[in-house]
This record gives C-alpha cells, structure tokens and sequence, in this order.
C-alpha cells in the first residue's frame, strides 16, 4: 500500500485485483529467484524453490508458498514436487485410484484439503469425516486419531487397497497434515507474493523504498540498499536540508525517478527529539551553516559529530574533518585537536582564538563616551594607545582533505549501516587475500590461486572449483542429526547474491573467519540442485 501511495503521488494509479498473473517481467524476476524484499518468497530457501521450479505465474508461486511449509517438505513432497515438475521422475501418486484426485499437484499431496480428498477417494469417507481427520491430525487430537486410523484403514480395503497401500498412505497423510497451508491460506499468501513481486519488478524504487521502511525483511537493510542499487537505483545519503525521518525516493532529474535519498532517522545515535527539533526548524528556513545548525537544532556535539561523519552535513561545502574540527571549535577548547581532523597540535594551536587578551576593559575618558583609550597593564613609563587595537578576527580555517573511500565508507557503515559510493567488497579490505597468497605461494601447498568469480556467475561454472569474494549477508545455523553443527551463508557482492554450505568438518576448521565486518574469501565447488546453484565451501580463506 505505501507503494501504491507513492505512485499515485506520481499520478501512476495501479489496480492490484487486475494484474496479469503471467507477467513476463515479473516471470523473468521469478525464475532467478531475484525475490529480495517480496513477502513470503525472500528467503534463500524460497529463492532456490523458485529457481527450482521455474516458477513464471501466480498459480506458481502459490503452490511454492505452500510447498515451503514443514509439512510437505518434512514428508519430502517438496523435492518429489520439484522432481517431477522438472521430469526427472513420473507424477505418480501414492497409489493409482488417486492419479485424478492428485492430478494437479503432480500426485502429491500438497494441501490441507488434499487430505480430506485422499482419504474420501481412498476410504469413501463423506467429507465431514474427512474434515474431521484433517482437524484431528492439524491439532494432533491423539485421543481421535485411533478411532480414524482405523476408519481409514477399513475404507481402503474395503476399495480393494491392501493393507500396506493404507498404511503407506495413513503414514504420509499423519507427517503431512499438521503442518501444511490450507488453500485458502496458500492462495492469499501466494497473491500477496505475486504482487510485491510484481511492483519490484515494475517499480524498483519506489517499492524497496516502502519496503525499508517497514522495517520487516529477512535480511537486514543494507542489503535491500545493494539490491536497490543493482536495479538501477541511485542512493542519496542522509542531508540535513533534503532528507525526510525516512527512506524516501527523490527526484534529482525533473520527471524522471531512480533515487533512494537516506533518511535522517537511519543515523546511528540521532535521538528522536533532535529529529524532531531539526524538521521544525527546517520549516523556517534551511540550514545554512554549521553554526545555524547548532543554534537551531539544538543537537549535542555527538550528535552533530555524527551527522558530519555520514556526509549529512556535505551541502555546507566544507570536507568533513573540517567541519568536525569547527564543531569542537565551536562547542569545547580542549587541548589537542579532535580525532579525526588531521590538525597538528601546533596548527591547532595557531587557529585557536586566543584566551588571555591584551585589553581588558575601555576607559570612558574625559566624557563618558570614551575616545578608545583603553585601560592596560602599562610597565612603568609606558604610554597607553589613544585608539584601540582593531578587533582579533575570526581565525582562519585552514583547508583540509576530505577523507579517502575507505574512511568515508568505514564511518558511513558505522552510522548508516550501509556505505554510500562504493559496494564494501571494493571498499575494505579482505584479510582473506593476504593466507591466500601466502598459502598458495608455499613450496607445499600445491593449490593454484583462483581469481574471483562474481556471484551472479556462480550458475554458470556447475561443476567447477571456484573462489567467491564477497560479504556476508545472512547466516543461519543448523543441526545434523547426528548433533553436529554446519552452516548455510548467504554471500552477496556488487553483481547479485549466492547461497553457500559449510558442512561439519569444514565449519569447524572456519568459524572463527565467518565475519560480518569484513570482505570474506570462499572456495569451493558449485553444485547444481535441480536448478538452484550452490557454493559447497571447502575453504575460508
């Protein structure tokens, strides 16, 4: 809806009951699985269903959003589904008197009411028996389900099925039934899925604006601002007279869109009363300098500071460690310089105003009114001046270098959560690099260096030992059976997003080199799952 609103702003007026459910450049989003920031089809286990199933339609991600859920994928109907949608395996149902009954869904059992249709085809149950089996199973009603499984049982053989046949199906429909989607749940979610898919694939701005707004997503927000950048958008950092408390897109072209300006509530350590204090003001006039700033806005030097060190102060045409050096000028006379600002501490001294005047207090002279004769500390035979001293003048702000990429990008991490000019993999260091060369250039290491390969090229090198440099969106930890520990990444970098696997034994030799404060270094092999591609990591540099 905050989508919506945007563009009717605009006077780009969409109705969401009339889309097309086979759009192609939704479909062509689909398919790659390119599904950041869409409800229900984001995560990296959505993604790779998606790719999986070449999903194009509505319908298609109806029956994804469904499939995903622990029942069909704990009974292994989820791969079965995949299996056979890509003919790797013949649809057949779990026995051939439901071949019709489970045509749809490729002879699996994929919703709740599937059960209720299985066990009235097989057991001639009526509907409301097989409603209340469906509920007895969902609420795992214990004291309902022998009386039922033994209702069941009796149908199928009464319909000629033996007495395994029942029993094979008995056991699917009892690990399915309690954690699977109803339909009609299936189908709102998937509508809901299709269209956030739609306006991201039509609208990229204006919806992952409204998207990082919301503050709900899977990942956190820089990734949605490097997914937003990939799309063609263009990210505007935080500015003291232009931005709002929130993302908001912002027209620096006339009539044209594309820009992602931050907003002033995403600075790290900005209290909600300064935000305030800073839109009031603001409405008066803009700020025109870092003095008006601070008489206006009332912000406290760490809060200035800050907004100085993310770029929001810019647009007063001063670098940064020049402004943060006049905010200390102006707030404090300490005795060194401030951090940051690159100043000697006898530049510092030099520019400081002087604290001990030579003229104390005017005289009034012969009148009252004063002729600038001037009251001093005069040796013995010593003349005071007739006039005075012309006032001391400002001191003058030498001019400073703006910092590098890298100190501009580390602040802007800091506070904004995300860096501005750069991707972070082009922008930091990777500690990774330096064991690499060095284990690949000892006499008995025998592994050839491999140069980076792009994340988006990960599908195209099946097969292959490649090495990914990238930064770590997302992790997620898990349990063998056997109680051991491995690992799934989610790494991304300037071209796109790629999904990795460290099993037990190599997640034990790489933990400690799993951050996500720096640029990783991964190798491994690329394995094609059915369509979705994976890094199976065999080394953390």
């Amino acid at each position: 809806q905050d989508t919506l609103d945007s563009l009717s702003a605009q006077g780009i007026h969409i109705d969401l009951e009339t889309l097309a459910e086979d759009d192609p450049k939704t479909a062509n989003l689909l398919r790659q699985g390119r599904s950041l920031g869409c409800f229900q089809i984001e995560s990296p286990g959505m993604r790779h269903l998606l790719q999986q199933t070449g999903a194009c339609t509505m319908d298609d991600v109806i029956q994804a959003v469904a499939l995903i859920r622990p029942g069909p994928a704990g009974a292994g109907m989820k791969d079965a589904y995949v299996r056979r949608f890509r003919k790797l395996e013949q649809p057949d149902p779990p026995h051939p008197s439901l071949r019709e009954t489970l045509a749809e869904t490729y002879g699996i059992m994929l919703y709740q009411e599937d059960v209720m249709h299985v066990a009235a085809k097989a057991a001639g149950m009526d509907l409301s028996t097989a409603d209340k089996l469906r509920r007895a199973l969902q609420k795992r009603r214990l004291d309902e389900l022998p009386e039922l499984h033994n209702q069941f049982t009796q149908g199928c053989l009464r319909n000629g099925w033996s007495e395994v046949e029942a029993q094979n199906v008995w056991q699917l429909i009892e690990g399915f039934a309690s954690f699977a989607f109803c339909k009609a749940h299936a189908v709102t979610y998937g509508r809901i899925a299709y269209r956030a898919a739609w306006l991201k694939a039509h609208h990229p701005v204006e919806y992952i604006t409204a998207f990082l707004n919301s503050q709900t997503g899977y990942y956190a927000s820089r990734v949605y601002v490097e997914e937003a950048r990939r799309l063609g958008a263009n990210i505007l950092g935080p500015d003291i007279n232009r931005s709002l408390e929130h993302f908001h897109g912002e027209c620096v072209i006339p009539n044209q869109s594309g820009c992602i300006r931050i907003g002033l509530g995403s600075v790290h350590g900005l209290s909600s009363q300064t935000l305030h204090n800073i839109f009031e003001a603001r409405e008066q006039q803009p700020f025109l300098s870092l003095p008006d700033f601070l008489e206006r806005s009332g912000a406290h030097t760490d809060e200035a500071a800050s907004l100085i060190r993310c770029g929001a102060l810019d647009s007063f045409d001063h670098t940064r460690p020049e402004l943060l050096w006049r905010l200390h000028l102006l707030r404090r006379s300490p005795i060194r310089p401030p951090r940051g600002t690159e100043l000697n501490l006898d530049q510092w001294n030099a520019c400081r105003p002087g604290t001990d005047p030579i003229f104390e207090s005017p005289s009034a002279g012969w009148s009252g009114q004063g002729l600038g004769l001037q009251a001093t500390r005069l040796a013995p035979g010593e003349q005071a001046p007739l006039f005075s001293e012309p006032p001391a003048q400002t001191p003058v702000m030498p001019g400073l270098p703006d910092w590098d990429g890298l100190k501009r990008g580390l602040a802007e991490h800091e506070l904004l959560g995300v860096t501005l000019n750069d991707h972070p993999t082009r922008l930091f260091a990777c500690p990774g690099e330096t064991r690499m060369r060095a284990a690949t250039s000892s006499p008995t290491d025998r592994r050839a260096p491999m140069p980076p390969l792009a994340c988006a090229e990960l599908p195209t090198w099946t097969g292959a030992r490649v090495t990914l440099r990238a930064w770590l969106a997302a992790s997620r930890r898990v349990r063998t059976k056997d109680g051991q520990s491995m690992r799934f990444l989610t790494l991304e970098d300037p071209s796109g997003i790629a999904e990795a696997v460290l099993f037990p034994n190599i997640y034990k030799q790489s933990t400690g080199r799993i951050r996500s404060d720096e640029t990783l270094l991964i190798s491994g092999t690329v394995e094609d799952q059915m369509g979705a591609h994976l890094l199976r990591v065999e080394h953390i540099w």
